[in-house]
């Protein structure tokens, strides 16, 4: 009980001091997206000017980038899970995570489409030298799972401004609760690939959601 209480204490210090240094982390997190995209572009154009042809470097960065988007959408899930729960202890993470999860789901959108464009589309190009009329067969189903998702994602990307929320007013909640529908493609996605322990993360996502709903519910109705 004694080590349960230090590590809540110590969620508490931890918030703190993510806290008090907002603005500079979420400067930080504005140019993460800006250098992950420029390197992109700039091993993009290694591989088309055929500096670079290895098709295995690419499998591996697009694996990486697949697990930075991962935890990078989990972090932009967990604020809604813990406010549903209402555990007190665990307040001190939603709060750390809810003033970055703009930045979290923007850099989660970008670095999920460097892993589809390293795993997928790139290789495929670079095996038949980018000749566009040598492109391979369809998708295989995992893939397929990975673009719907992305592509469920992209109208929340693309709303993740001010403007954005001013203009759509309530409706722009409506619209971001696209994410939910995203997870269990995602889910599906991960599942194929046979990343079993995402599964397990997305699970704990889906149950705690549950279970504060139905927290929710019946508070209401005593």
């Amino acid at each position: 009980m004694a080590d349960i209480s230090f590590l809540f204490s110590w969620l508490n210090v931890l918030q703190r001091e993510v806290l008090r240094r907002r603005m500079l982390l979420t400067g930080l997190l504005k140019i993460s997206e800006w250098a992950v995209f420029g390197g992109w572009l700039i091993l993009l154009g290694l591989y088309v000017s055929g500096m670079f042809t290895s098709v295995s470097l690419l499998l591996e960065l697009g694996e990486t980038f697949g697990t930075l988007a991962f935890a990078l959408y989990i972090a932009t899930l967990i604020p809604s899970m813990v406010r549903r729960l209402k555990i007190r202890e665990l307040f001190p993470i939603m709060s750390m995570f809810l003033p970055f999860r703009r930045q979290f789901g923007v850099l989660m959108f970008i670095t999920a489409f460097i892993h589809q464009s390293f795993t997928t589309m790139l290789p495929a190009l670079v095996l038949v030298e980018f000749d566009f009329a040598k492109f391979p067969s369809p998708l295989m189903a995992r893939q397929i799972f990975g673009y719907i998702a992305w592509w469920l994602l992209f109208p929340l990307w693309l709303t993740s401004n001010d403007l954005a929320i001013k203009k759509m007013g309530k409706w722009w909640k409506i619209l971001h609760k696209l994410t939910y529908v995203a997870l269990f493609i995602i889910m599906m996605h991960v599942a194929l690939v046979g990343g079993w322990n995402y599964v397990f993360a997305l699970l704990v996502i889906v149950i705690g959601n549950v279970v504060g709903l139905i927290k929710s519910f019946y508070g209401k109705k005593s």
